[in-house]
């Protein structure tokens, strides 16, 4: 009825034992909700699961179960990047871009402890600004073990200004995991973002996509800015279990 996992890499920054929920069936409501409000499906103190946000009958038995919305993430993409033209205010100011070696991950890690805001932790109210902080750190670092490439782009005295740690799938695809600027350097970042772009379409690849927080406006207006559209929208429900 309730299908999920454990998750030991959030477990271990957020200092609670924590499982996300993959998959509902609500064939049979009142078990389902039975189950939910019991939690008799794991053992954990924060439970979470991200479902489409036009899913009602899920926001309503989650709802009733004792979860709460917090957040929202929008999936965006950007198509036809082979026909594209970066507009001129962000290409009149193109940076330059490197690639981030996987050594070094650690120190972009180390200088990312204070950069994020917006996340499916950082905006539960009852999670510590911290630990939210802290998951991100160890986030970061364990992409430096995963088939991932950081782009970034540095001072002239060599330090990390901007980021953007990606995937390629099916060498047209490019999925955007995560990116920022370091703090103090945040008007970097819409030059960073366009110059990544023309990036990769010098590079041939033909699409863009990414998740990014609807509550994160700057961030959304960006992207919007630059052309992407928004595809689909999901919910992150939350529920803190005391023992």
């Amino acid at each position: 009825m309730i299908t999920g996992r454990y998750t030991p890499w959030d477990e271990s920054a957020l200092k609670v034992k924590t499982f996300e929920i993959q998959a509902i069936d609500i064939t049979n409501e009142k078990l389902c909700v039975q189950s939910l409000t019991k939690n008799d499906f794991c053992e954990a103190e924060l439970i979470y699961g991200r479902f489409p946000s036009n899913n009602l009958k899920i926001k309503e038995i989650l709802i009733k179960s004792g979860y709460f919305i917090c957040e929202t993430s929008l999936n965006v993409t950007l198509k036809n990047l082979e026909s594209y033209t970066l507009p001129y205010i962000y290409s009149r100011r193109k940076l330059s871009i490197s690639t981030l070696d996987k050594n070094d991950y650690s120190t972009l890690a180390n200088i990312c402890q204070n950069t994020f805001d917006y996340s499916r932790f950082h905006e539960d109210p009852f999670i510590p600004n911290d630990l939210a902080n802290a998951r991100i750190v160890q986030w970061i670092r364990d992409l430096a073990n995963q088939d991932v490439t950081c782009l970034v782009n540095r001072s002239n005295s060599n330090d990390i200004l901007s980021f953007m740690i990606f995937k390629t799938t099916n060498d047209t695809h490019i999925e955007l995991i995560l990116g920022g600027s370091k703090k103090g350097y945040e008007l970097n970042s819409p030059f960073f973002w366009g110059s990544v772009i023309q990036y990769f379409k010098d590079k041939g690849h033909s699409k863009i996509s990414t998740t990014i927080s609807a509550a994160n406006k700057g961030v959304l207006s960006l992207y919007q800015n630059l052309g992407f559209k928004i595809i689909n929208v999901k919910t992150d429900y939350h529920k803190h279990i005391k023992f």
